[in-house]
């Protein structure tokens, strides 16, 4: 049997059916609407005004009349007032310290150290011209110093003088106790001058309330006798002390007082 032939293909129907693929639908754009923009007005820049220059002076009428004023009180002139000088304060030499000697223009560290030292050393100064006695200082420089310095006698108070006297000798008396014997016996110690071991005697009746008016008694003839101004404040002090235990409060008071005077 004859042999059919193969149905011929076109080459161009073959690349058609290839390349056609069914591509996928693109999905829809959608777009966002625009943001409106505002505009902000623009501000109108103002200008400061001018500063106003200044007036001038207006004279009064009869400056430029040249007419004497009614009132000749309202224009009185009137003088400035003077600055006040203000006055340098005085130092007291012998107060002053170094640091205020220091700053005095025609001394200076040095001078000042100096003088602190000599008044450390001799005493006060008993005039502005003992400064020559220190070295370095001329006369000159005291001279100089006169307006700025002072000095002021130490007042020296004169000492107290001491109780003169003698204590009368105590006659031979027979005791009536034992009480009465101790204060004879601290008797015939404070007539010998040991002024302490007497007071310690008296100090133990004293206490005990014992012989009050012979211990006041001899006490009192003591500050008569020859004793210096520091025994007599103990024996003060110790008459105190037997006038509180006698409760004559006026009379210790007075002992303390005198005692305390002494002190000073």
């Amino acid at each position: 049997s004859p042999i059919e032939p193969e149905p011929v293909v076109e080459e161009a129907t073959i690349l058609d059916e290839i390349t056609t693929v069914e591509e996928p639908s693109p999905e829809p754009v959608v777009e966002e609407p625009p943001t409106p923009q505002v505009e902000t007005p623009a501000v109108a820049e103002t200008e400061a005004p001018p500063e106003p220059e200044p007036a001038e002076p207006t004279p009064p009428a009869w400056v430029t009349t040249g007419e004497e004023p009614q009132d000749a009180d309202d224009y009185a002139w009137i003088p400035a007032e003077e600055e006040s000088v203000e006055e340098v304060d005085v130092m007291e030499l012998n107060e002053a310290s170094m640091a205020q000697l220091e700053r005095l223009q025609t001394l200076g560290f040095r001078r000042a150290q100096a003088i602190v030292a000599y008044r450390d050393e001799n005493g006060p100064f008993n005039t502005l011209e003992d400064l020559l006695n220190v070295p370095g200082i001329e006369a000159s420089t005291v001279e100089s110093l006169q307006s700025q310095l002072s000095v002021t006698t130490p007042v020296v108070e004169p000492e107290p003088k001491p109780v003169t006297g003698t204590l009368p000798p105590m006659p031979a008396v027979e005791p009536e106790d034992e009480f009465h014997a101790q204060q004879l016996e601290a008797r015939n110690v404070l007539a010998q001058g040991n002024v302490d071991d007497a007071l310690k005697q008296y100090g133990k009746l004293i206490k005990k309330g014992k012989r009050l008016d012979d211990v006041i008694s001899d006490l009192d003839q003591a500050l008569t006798g020859d004793v210096s101004n520091e025994a007599c404040v103990e024996i003060l002090q110790t008459l105190g002390d037997a006038y509180m235990k006698a409760d004559q409060l006026q009379a210790a008071l007075d002992s303390y007082t005198k005692a305390e005077e002494l002190l000073r």
